[in-house]
């Protein structure tokens, strides 16, 4: 629990209750141009009776429909011609395909994403998670994400904390950690 409200904490969308605290290995300021929000629920942002097309023209389109070829998610630039599909007839796992594409097509600091493959399927999740760590090693940028997958976290994770009951219960790299560490951390702090 607490992991979304982190994200929200950290992208300046919520404020700590009093006597939270919140430690980073030294200071860093971002300007919003530098920080991407994926949040959990994508509702947040592509609801109502946008089509596909007038949302991505929202941002840099050309970007956009270029990284869905290379990327070889045809539908993207199927449903980027004029009032050709509203975002609301799309799937929740396409939601998150295209704003995951969005978000990949533009150049920040720190992405925080918040559940952001859950409702993908295991191809595009792949071909999207190694585009964004080819990104992350290209621009120097970091990236958190919350996932309740512990096996792609364990593949795709340089550092993986849990979080149980708002507090840090393990904090290690995914190689040191083993199903008997993860059940103690989760249940040795109730």
């Amino acid at each position: 629990s607490g992991k979304s409200t982190l994200i929200r904490i950290l992208a300046g969308y919520e404020q700590m209750d009093s006597g939270g605290e919140i430690n980073c290995f030294g200071n860093f300021q971002l300007s919003p141009s530098e920080l991407m929000v994926f949040p959990q629920d994508v509702e947040e942002v592509m609801s109502g009776e946008l089509y596909v097309s007038e949302f991505v023209s929202l941002f840099n389109t050309q970007k956009i429909l270029t990284l869905a070829a290379e990327l070889e998610i045809d539908w993207i630039g199927r449903y980027s011609a004029p009032k050709s599909k509203l975002i609301k007839e799309l799937s929740g796992g396409e939601k998150q395909i295209l704003l995951c594409t969005v978000m990949l097509s533009s150049k920040r600091k720190l992405f925080l994403l918040d559940e952001v493959f859950s409702a993908m399927d295991t191809n595009n999740r792949q071909n999207l998670m190694n585009y964004l760590k080819s990104s992350i090693k290209k621009f120097h940028a970091s990236c958190i994400i919350i996932s309740h997958d512990l096996d792609f976290a364990h593949d795709n994770a340089d550092q993986i904390l849990v979080l149980h009951k708002g507090k840090l219960s393990l904090n290690s790299a995914p190689n040191l950690i083993t199903k008997e560490n993860l059940l103690a951390s989760l249940f040795n702090n109730t």
